[in-house]
């Protein structure tokens, strides 16, 4: 493991797609350190063997890399402890293939050496990990410093919804998310939102990535319409589009009994 700054080239990276990277992290909490493990699949990419792997932990300025040995030789290091975080809550990931000089260096020697920046051949950025013994949700939950608003959706292109809770309104974000004033006013809304970004670009390839978060939410609507695909006029028809995610909502209203909850606290609603 290496801390500090890097001189670093990031021209012509590649994308490390997320189905290639799995990270875990273990945290049995009573004041005990988290560790991690992660499990990298390489072999599709064309890299030299010789190139080095680095895992990086990152949450806000709190930073911490490790060493996994190079392409050829992935070696996970004996000490995954994020000592540098205090808790495993927000901590994001990356990983960092990056290129090796012919005389077998380490990165830090080299980079102190050249007057090139060490090249970085592939890459794979804000990578949410698994919580060992805990079920993954598609709709991340982070804590957030905001003292004026409540909540904000944020949706980045290749990691997906993230659902900001300010830490300051709202400290026990899991409860607020199950309250049935939120269940009510929020939740409809969030899934319209996720939607129409998972949409953005037209139907997602899964092909390409079956594991994308785009792909996870188009089934989750499927499975509200009870069909196995989306249909495919909307591809290239944004009114059909539109209309499809608002059914979509509809039926997720109604079997999550959204006007139900809107009435166990707001009872002035009628019936019509």
């Amino acid at each position: 493991m290496s801390r500090g700054s890097r001189r670093l080239n990031y021209t012509g990276r590649k994308r490390i797609i997320r189905k290639h990277v799995s990270i875990t992290i273990h945290d049995s909490g009573n004041g005990h350190v988290p560790t991690f493990d992660a499990s990298l699949d390489l072999d599709s990419y064309p890299l030299a063997g010789s190139a080095r792997v680095f895992v990086e932990a990152y949450r806000q300025t709190a930073f911490q890399r490790f060493d996994f040995g190079s392409v050829g030789a992935l070696e996970p290091p004996e000490n995954r402890q994020l000592d540098e975080f205090g808790a495993a809550e927000g901590v994001l990931f990356r990983v960092k293939v990056v290129e090796s000089h012919a005389d077998g260096a380490g990165i830090e020697a080299n980079v102190a050496a050249s007057s090139r920046p060490a090249r970085i051949l592939a890459q794979a950025d804000q990578l949410r990990p698994d919580h060992a013994g805990k079920h993954r949700s598609l709709l991340h939950l982070e804590p957030w410093d905001s003292r004026d608003e409540v909540w904000r959706l944020d949706i980045d292109e290749d990691t997906g919804p993230l659902l900001k809770i300010s830490r300051h309104l709202a400290p026990d974000r899991h409860s607020l998310v199950r309250s049935s004033q939120f269940v009510a006013l929020a939740l409809p809304e969030l899934l319209r939102r996720i939607l129409t970004n998972a949409l953005e670009k037209g139907i997602p390839d899964i092909e390409e990535d079956q594991d994308a978060w785009q792909w996870k939410w188009v089934r989750v609507a499927c499975e509200l319409m009870g069909t196995r695909d989306p249909p495919e006029e909307i591809e290239d028809n944004g009114d059909a589009k539109e209309r499809w995610i608002e059914e979509v909502t509809t039926r997720f209203c109604r079997r999550h009994g959204i006007s139900k909850a809107f009435r166990q606290w707001w009872p002035e609603g009628n019936e019509a």
